[in-house]
């Protein structure tokens, strides 16, 4: 309904991820350990130096993309791994009761299309 995607099936595993239009870079809805689930613009180059320096740009703009998004951001730069990640997070899991899982499914799709609103501007301009 919203364009983000032609795909008409979803793979069994506990993540989807949506393209930017910047090679590397991607939108993810996904469910995360400890009962998480986040929206996040993950940076997921083989390149170190690259993601980090596309997170950095961002990261730059914190005060500004967090006040268009309206909410406060987990800024993940992970210097331990090649990717870095800005999420967006709450409670939920997979497993939980179906009323519960569509209540997670409105929420996610709101925040996917709140960041690529806001997010892929910012990301255009590091691909050019």
């Amino acid at each position: 309904d919203h364009q983000f995607t032609k795909s008409k099936t979803v793979a069994q595993k506990g993540w989807h991820n949506f393209a930017c239009g910047v090679s590397d870079v991607h939108y993810c809805a996904t469910f995360a350990g400890q009962r998480k689930c986040r929206i996040e613009v993950y940076f997921g180059s083989g390149n170190w130096e690259r993601n980090k320096e596309r997170y950095d740009h961002l990261q730059e703009r914190r005060e500004d993309i967090e006040a268009d998004l309206g909410v406060e951001l987990v800024w993940e730069r992970l210097e331990h791994r090649k990717a870095s990640r800005i999420s967006v997070v709450r409670d939920g899991s997979i497993t939980d009761a179906d009323e519960t899982l569509e209540e997670l499914r409105e929420w996610m799709v709101k925040y996917l299309l709140k960041f690529r609103e806001v997010f892929t501007p910012h990301l255009q301009k590091l691909a050019q």
